[in-house]
Formats: C-alpha cells, sequence, structure tokens
C-alpha cells in the first residue's frame, strides 16, 4: 500500500522528527534503471522509541512507496543484542546492552521491472535498567564521530563503446581521529545523467589502522550501462558509499565513453 502525505501533516512529523532523541540520516538511496513505472522506494526518517535492557522492546522501521513485498536487513554497523529485525521492518526482542547504536537499514522491493534499494542510518538507544551497571560498548558509543576521507585513483577513465568494461580503481582512505577504525560498504551504483542505471550488493569492509588504509576494487561496467551512457551523451557516475561510527563517505569514480567501440578479440 502506497502511503502519501498531506503538507500539513508532513511539515508535523518533521518538526516531530526533529525534536527526538534518535535520528536517522540518509545513506544511500538506490533505484535501479527500468522502474520508472514502479513507486519510488523510501525510507522516511524515523525516530524508534528507546529501550531499556531487560525489558521486551517493539519498534518499526517503516518503508514507503516501491512494490511489495518489500524486504528490510541491516547491512551494517552496530545492531543492539538480544534484538532482531523482522524483513517487515519490526524490531522485536529483550536487549541486553546499553548503548547508543547506529546501523545502516537496506530496504529492497519486487518491482517487475527491476527491484529497487534505499539505505538509511538508523540510531537506537538502550537505557540501562534502573540499579543496573551500564554495558556501554567502548567502541560504539565512547568514541567520537570519525571524519572520513576517500579519494579514488584514477578517479577517471576513458573506455570503449561496444562491450562491458573492466577497470581497477584504488582507494586510498583517512579517517580522524587516526586511529583504527573499520568502514564497511554494502554496494555502489552507476548512475547517468542523474538517473540510476544499475545497483548492485557487493559488500566491502576494510581497517583504517592508525588513521589510513587503502583498498582496491575491479569495478565491472555492464553493456547496457556504457549504451545508456552513449545514448545520453554523459559520463558514467559510478558511486560507493563506506560508512563507519556515525560517518558515511561516498567514492565517485568516473567513466567517459569513448566514440571509438572495442575491438573484438
Amino acid at each position: 500500500m502506497i502511503k502519501r502525505f498531506v503538507p500539513g501533516t508532513l511539515v508535523a512529523l518533521l518538526v516531530a522528527l526533529a525534536s527526538a532523541d534518535c535520528r536517522a540520516e540518509p545513506v544511500l538511496s538506490s533505484p535501479v534503471a527500468g522502474a520508472e513505472n514502479c513507486p519510488p522506494l523510501s525510507l522516511a526518517p524515523v525516530a524508534l522509541p528507546k529501550g531499556t535492557t531487560g525489558i521486551p522492546y517493539s519498534g518499526k522501521i517503516p518503508a514507503y512507496g516501491g512494490r511489495q513485498p518489500i524486504s528490510l536487513m541491516v547491512a551494517s554497523g552496530a545492531f543492539p543484542p538480544g534484538l532482531a529485525m523482522s524483513p517487515g521492518g519490526a524490531i522485536t526482542g529483550t536487549p541486553r546492552t546499553s548503548g547508543s547504536f547506529i546501523f545502516a537499514v537496506m530496504a529492497t522491493d519486487s518491482c517487475q521491472a527491476g527491484s529497487q534499494r534505499v539505505s538509511r542510518n538508523i540510531s537506537l538507544n538502550i537505557a540501562a535498567s534502573p540499579g543496573a551497571e551500564p554495558t556501554f560498548q567502548p567502541s560504539v558509543i565512547s568514541k567520537q564521530p570519525l571524519r572520513v576521507t576517500i579519494i579514488p585513483e584514477p578517479a577517471a577513465f576513458s573506455i570503449p563503446a561496444g562491450k562491458g568494461a573492466e577497470r581497477k580503481v584504488s582507494y586510498r582512505i583517512t579517517v580522524q581521529p587516526a586511529e583504527t577504525a573499520t568502514l564497511s560498504s554494502p554496494g555502489a551504483t552507476f548512475s547517468v545523467a542523474g538517473a540510476v542505471v544499475d545497483s548492485f550488493a557487493s559488500p566491502l569492509t576494510i581497517a583504517a589502522i592508525n588513521g589510513t588504509t587503502a583498498l582496491t576494487e575491479n569495478i565491472i561496467i555492464p553493456l547496457r550501462v556504457i549504451e545508456t551512457a552513449r545514448r545520453e551523451k554523459a559520463k558514467i557516475i559510478y558511486s560507493r558509499a563506506f560508512s563507519g561510527r556515525e560517518a558515511t563517505a561516498l567514492a565517485v569514480v568516473e567513466f567517459t565513453v569513448s566514440a571509438e567501440k572495442a575491438a573484438d578479440k
């Protein structure tokens, strides 16, 4: 079922969310090409109710638009121990650990023209039971948020028309504070002329030691993405988001399709 907001209701909702303790911020929104006939899929900002260790918890992350059935999953981050999330977005269980937990949720719909995927960072606060010793996780809540910088090398390529292509790119990653931290990426997208042409799940996880690290990826550009770029006379934009400890950074690589077709081997 598609939910619609009356303008006044949407304003009231946004004001309520702005004052909530829990917060959600977008990571990646990736409806794939061919899904023009399907309502856009989205995960709206949501303020989950606070939980308490040892007390049964219930919350829900709603998805809007798209085609049913819609499946949600935790893609990365720290999910509260003792809780579980159903494919419908219901979070239930009895939390065992207190703290502020941040995790990425990915939703996938069933659009016949091509499934749509969206992802969003969600925050959930779990308080300690009265009189109980706090069970904070230093790696999750005691450290300040990271500042992440990602530099692709090379950041631009020229590729031939007429067939798919592969290119290797290295990501030089730095984080501040300069310490050991884990970054993860659930997948990547190809965009042409501002529209997503292809989106796929390809999880990557990397540890930055003392604030720096590097990662090499072999990017495979599908033929249909190349053909779309030729037809639109535009560049191909490859985007991959890396997240870790309340921070998200986007790596972007550009591909220019040459006028000449690749020679057959």
